[in-house]
């Protein structure tokens, strides 16, 4: 599978360990966007603002990963149709 032209080259518990930083990464935004936003110590107070805000993240990077393999699989798909109707072309004028 590629992304952005980029074949990704993780398996098994790497891909889990990158998971779980990106987690981490996301809750520890999460703790300090909620906290500048509503006062010190708000989001430990609220914890189900810290899940959604986690949730929306992971949700949105999700979808930013499927656009990117979309936009992937429309080039390569396009520049194969393009050397068919080169050959065709090509073909025809012979």
């Amino acid at each position: 599978m590629k992304m952005n032209g980029e074949v990704i080259t993780k398996k098994g518990m790497e891909l889990a360990q990158s998971g779980m930083d990106t987690a981490t990464n996301y809750f520890h935004h999460a703790i300090s966007i909620i906290d500048e936003k509503f006062g010190n110590g708000y989001a430990k107070a609220h914890p189900e603002l810290i899940g959604e805000f986690m949730r929306t993240s992971a949700q949105d990077y999700d979808s930013s990963l499927k656009v990117q393999a979309v936009q992937d699989a429309t080039k390569q798909i396009c520049n194969k149709l393009d050397t068919i109707a080169c050959m065709l072309a090509e073909n025809k004028s012979h």
